[in-house]
């Protein structure tokens, strides 16, 4: 069993808890010990439910809440033994690159080299004896050798850090630019593209897009680009939310995919989103309607608290999207429609669209948003 919480992604801070076969381990601490805490009490954790600690590398989008998160956390701390010097904390284990290391009871740590301009940088792959997951952000390049480490991940987070026409046309210094786009810079949309059509073709069926660039690239733009990369390969990918609170479970290495939907058409031209959460949940409209208490137009707040509260999980990033081949196999979607903003389904290849009907393609819309979601 594997599970991941990502509690930040991006240069704001860095975080991330995964969960394999019962053992938590938390990656990096670029967060503040508050915003750590709210996302682990959120999901019924707190420090003590923490394994241990590994650290990717000492840029202080990674390590900002380290200090004052430590003081909680009792767990013990990897990283590289240039990092322990770095920081000077005498707490830390020191791995050895590409030395697959027992850091707990049946869990295994690789510590792999990335070209990043800071000494000691990073990636992790984490093995039980069921499960392997892999992560690998804040890099410029990424070179055979270290694929190869990551080849048979039932799970990799990577990084998808800007898109490079956005960032050559951006208002960036050109020396930062330059820095962004060197081999110890980050990974380009292309790039990661790249790699990820290696990574699935090794067997590895779950990606989560990391570390995206908030001035130079946009979610809808990475995640259209490494799906039009693997297109018919039965792989799922997923953005990681900038800041997240929401545990994703990940049950086996076999790729989502969506039972049968029953159409539903929305009983009135204000019910809409009743239809959707019906056609999603497999109960009748009316049950909607009663267990919301409205029987009009229904908000994001209503329905994605209506899905979870029936054990579906639904995405917390909106992501706006211009084509079909962008969407997951399953998700919500909020259209600007002539006549008003309405919600849709799409599931499969096909549009359930409680006004047009069961469709092909995208109602006509000027503008159209999704969030995805799984049973």
């Amino acid at each position: 069993m594997l599970k991941i919480l990502p509690v930040a992604s991006g240069s704001t801070g860095n975080s991330m808890l995964v969960e394999l076969d019962g053992k938590r381990v938390l990656i990096d601490l670029g967060v503040t010990a508050s915003r750590l805490f709210s996302a682990l009490s959120s999901n019924d954790y707190g420090w003590e439910d923490i394994d241990a600690v590994l650290i990717t590398h000492t840029h202080t989008d990674h390590v900002k809440g380290l200090q004052v998160c430590l003081k909680r956390i009792t767990a013990p701390v990897f990283m590289s033994s240039t990092s322990k010097n770095t920081l000077m904390l005498d707490r830390a284990v020191a791995l050895r690159y590409n030395e697959k290391t027992e850091i707990l009871p049946d869990l295994w740590v690789t510590a792999i080299q990335t070209s990043h301009d800071c000494p000691g940088s990073i990636g992790f792959k984490i093995e039980t004896k069921d499960t392997c997951f892999g992560y690998i952000t804040d890099l410029g390049i990424l070179p055979n050798s270290t694929k190869e480490l990551l080849y048979g991940s039932d799970c990799i987070v990577i990084e998808s850090n800007h898109d490079e026409e956005m960032l050559r046309l951006g208002p960036y210094p050109i020396f930062l630019k330059r820095r962004i786009l060197s081999e110890r810079g980050h990974l380009s949309n292309t790039a990661c593209a790249e790699a990820v059509i290696q990574f699935a073709e090794k067997g590895t069926k779950f990606f989560f897009l990391a570390h995206l660039s908030q001035e130079n690239n946009r979610p809808e733009l990475a995640l259209s680009r490494v799906r039009e990369a693997v297109v018919g390969e039965n792989v799922h990918i997923e953005v990681l939310p900038v800041f997240g609170n929401h545990m994703i479970e990940i049950k086996n290495s076999r790729a989502f995919s969506t039972r049968q939907i029953k159409f539903i058409r929305e009983p009135t031209d204000l019910q809409c989103g009743q239809a959707v959460l019906a056609m999603v949940t497999g109960i009748s409209v009316e049950q909607v309607i009663r267990e919301l208490g409205n029987d009009r137009e229904t908000n994001l707040k209503e329905m994605k608290s209506f899905l979870r509260k029936h054990g579906v999980w639904i995405s917390d990033e909106r992501i706006q999207v211009s084509s079909r081949e962008q969407l997951p196999a399953l998700c919500m979607l909020s259209l600007e429609t002539p006549r008003c903003w309405h919600w849709s389904l799409y599931g499969d290849g096909i549009f359930y669209d409680p006004e047009h009907g069961v469709l092909s393609d995208f109602p006509e819309s000027a503008r159209r948003y999704f969030w995805e979601i799984r049973h």
